[in-house]
C-alpha cells in the first residue's frame, strides 16, 4: 500500500478489509495525523466494493498534476479523486 504525506502532516492511508462473514473484500482511504510519536485517525472516506473475484485489494494512493489516484490493481479500475468533492469516479481499465 502506498501513502501519501499531506503538506500539513495529515497522511492518507489506503486500507483493504473484510469482515469475517463477507466474501469480498472492499477499500478505504483514512486520513490520519502524525504528531512525530502517535498516527491518530481523522476520518475514513467511501467505502468501495466490487463483488466479484475476490472484491477490491491492495489498494495504493498516487498523486499527478494536483490530482489524487487510488489504484486497484487487481480490479482493473481506476479511481479518480476529485479535490473539492466527496463523490469518487470509478473508470474500468479492462
Amino acid at each position: 500500500m502506498q501513502r501519501i504525506d499531506l503538506p500539513n502532516g495529515d497522511i492518507l492511508l489506503p486500507v483493504y478489509f473484510k469482515g469475517r462473514q463477507e466474501k469480498f473484500c472492499r477499500v478505504s482511504v483514512l486520513r490520519c495525523a502524525f504528531d512525530g510519536l502517535r498516527l491518530k485517525f481523522v476520518e475514513q472516506g467511501n467505502e468501495l466494493s466490487l463483488d466479484t473475484d475476490r472484491g477490491l485489494a491492495e489498494p495504493s494512493l498516487a498523486r499527478f498534476n494536483g490530482r489524487f489516484y487510488l489504484t486497484l490493481p487487481g480490479a482493473r479500475i481506476a479511481v479518480n479523486l476529485p479535490r473539492r468533492s466527496n463523490v469518487v469516479v470509478c473508470r474500468r481499465l479492462c
